[in-house]
């Protein structure tokens, strides 16, 4: 077998191509993984390979327990059948389950005393997965043959869920999406998921399409570049700073730029500059400028007193601060180069507050959030109010990664810019002025946990203008979104 794994791929994914080599025409393979394959780019090839020479019997997942209590990831175990003809694989279905109840609801505990009864119920689990296509079989009545499964079907218990896809769908996914394919989402997403973009149809595009995605800032020494106000300084136009290794002096205020560095900053879907708790060293100066150090020498001479102390210092590592490859590309270290405020930004992980803020105040975003750039000239207000509909925030939870552990939800960027949203340009004058007017009772106050949030009626009459601009009864959709969103939360802090 040729493997073409990413370097970033885990130790784990090997043994997916190493146990195929032992395993004959029908015979079958059960793993237990970290669930991370599922949704990560280096999936890509594994997926790949898996749909290529088996059958996909089973992915199963819990949500409701870890089943190894000192492991920080997230686990499944997945079930797969020898299979080297195409025909067959193709009219597999794959059984995406997840399992809401505890294992020991499920099977008794007691290896010993207990081991006839256990491996009844072990059975019993195994045939409530392995049939639950037939739940949804149709007969053709002029041959009497049963028909392929047709697109996503869910069967829903109180112990589990299952949905089921069939594998040519995933092979054709897997062949139109590449690395975005992301299977967990068959695990995680409640129905509504499935129901939205459905009926939604072309009325909802990429996020790609309205805006340009980027990191925030990489300092490359945030150390030094990271500053806390402490007061005004001595003199007029300056403030008294320190930073993390304990240097306080006064820096010209020009020099200092308003930066957000961790999501506690936002109180409101609006920055309040001066709850900010950092500045940002970023002298207003040409990066390309050879002779910059000598320009803020005279220009801005205690800005220069901090740089030439910055070139005093080391890492942890005993590198000089001038050394180290983040900023040693740069004409000059100590000099980032300038760019252009973002319209909105976002967090790169996110715990159980959601919110896109409104960035009009030009304020600056650390690298643990990303930057969302306008591609038009268009009403930023009324794209900040459909990006803050709880319709966004439940696609947001879906593309995140879980695999992280303890609850965070991870954002990748170029994962973000495959984020569905509402098209601005489909949505008529009258509907985008009562989305606008909706979104300004809430956005200046407190965004609250989403379980507390989707129980504001400010919250709600927002969701409902969205849906209803995209054509979707907000009495049908609603509850279901509000119902699967705070669940997946739930659901992620807790496992």
């Amino acid at each position: 077998v040729e493997l073409r794994l990413s370097g970033q791929a885990d130790i784990y994914a090997y043994l997916f191509y190493h146990a195929a080599a032992f395993l004959k025409e029908g015979g079958r393979l059960g793993i237990v993984t970290s669930n991370s394959w599922l949704d990560v780019a280096y999936g890509l090839e594994l997926k790949r390979f898996l749909l290529r020479h088996f059958k996909v019997v089973a992915i199963v997942a819990s949500w409701c327990e870890p089943w190894f209590q000192d492991a920080s990831v997230n686990t499944a175990f997945t079930i797969l059948e020898r299979c080297e003809e195409e025909q067959k694989r193709a009219e597999n279905v794959v059984r995406f389950v997840k399992l809401k109840q505890p294992l020991a609801e499920f099977l008794p505990s007691d290896l010993l005393l207990q081991e006839h009864a256990r491996w009844q119920k072990v059975n019993t689990l195994v045939m409530q997965i392995e049939n639950a296509d037939a739940k949804f079989a149709e007969i053709d009545t002029r041959t009497g043959r049963m028909q392929p499964l047709q697109g996503v079907k869910t069967l829903e218990e109180d112990p589990f869920r299952i949905r089921l896809v069939p594998q040519a769908e995933l092979e054709k996914e897997l062949k139109e999406k590449g690395e975005s394919a992301k299977w967990g989402l068959y695990i995680r997403a409640p129905q509504v998921y499935f129901d939205l973009l459905q009926e939604a149809g072309d009325k909802i595009i990429p996020l790609s399409e309205v805006a340009d995605v980027r990191f925030g800032i990489k300092t490359g020494i945030n150390d030094f570049f990271y500053l806390e106000p402490l007061g005004s300084g001595a003199l007029p136009g300056t403030l008294q700073v320190k930073n993390s290794r304990g240097w306080i002096g006064d820096i010209e205020e020009a020099c200092l730029r308003p930066v957000i560095k961790s999501p506690k900053e936002a109180k409101s879907m609006v920055i309040n500059p001066a709850a900010l708790r950092y500045r940002l060293f970023l002298p207003p100066l040409d990066s390309k400028d050879a002779d910059a150090e000598n320009t803020l020498r005279l220009t801005y001479p205690l800005a220069y007193q901090y740089v030439c102390w910055g070139k005093q210092q080391r890492t942890s590592a005993g590198q000089m601060w001038t050394e180290v490859p983040s900023v040693k590309s740069r004409k000059k270290w100590w000099l980032m180069p300038e760019r252009g405020f973002a319209d909105f930004l976002t967090m790169g992980f996110i715990d159980k507050r959601f919110f896109i803020l409104e960035n009009k105040k030009g304020i600056y975003a650390s690298d643990v959030m990303f930057e969302w750039c306008s591609k038009e000239e268009q009403d930023l207000t009324f794209l900040s109010a459909v990006l803050n509909s709880t319709l966004t925030y439940l696609l947001l939870e879906i593309i995140g990664r879980q695999n992280l552990g303890e609850g965070v939800l991870k954002i990748i960027g170029p994962e973000l810019s495959t984020l569905a949203v509402l098209d601005p340009k489909l949505v008529a004058e009258e509907v985008r002025n009562t989305i606008i007017k909706r979104y300004q009772t809430l956005k200046c106050r407190d965004i609250k946990p989403i379980a507390q949030e989707v129980k504001q009626k400010d919250r709600q009459a927002l969701d409902t203008a969205v849906l209803e601009a995209l054509g979707l009864d907000p009495r049908r959709y609603l509850p279901q979104i509000y119902q699967g969103l705070v669940e997946m939360v739930n659901e992620r802090l807790t496992l």
